[in-house]
């Protein structure tokens, strides 16, 4: 049986910053494929132009936490640059996963 961790991460984006944002997101999602990173979803609620979503598929639940710390971090070389266009930070950043089945 394949299980699979499903990632999620949402934050705010300060508006100023959504058109730098979006160009740093093409570098994201192109290095999320190095940490084994499947079907990645990116996304804004409807109604929202701020707010945005990412769901990640990974292999396991050790590539999430990995994963999350990564993400967080500011001085990661992709990752970080978006501490300065996330409203409060990489702080302010929610992460949780789900075991899938």
């Amino acid at each position: 049986m394949n299980h699979s961790f499903q990632m999620y991460i949402q934050y705010e984006i300060k508006e100023p910053f959504i058109e730098q944002y979006q160009q740093l997101m093409k570098d994201i999602l192109q290095s999320l494929k190095s940490y084994e990173a499947m079907d990645v979803q990116w996304m804004s609620p409807p109604g929202s132009t701020t707010v945005f979503l990412e769901v990640i598929t990974l292999p396991t639940e050790s590539h999430y936490h990995a994963l999350k710390k990564l993400r967080k971090s500011r001085k990661h070389l992709v990752f970080g640059t978006l501490d300065a266009c996330i409203s409060g930070g990489l702080d302010k950043m929610d992460c949780f996963g789900l075991k899938q089945c």
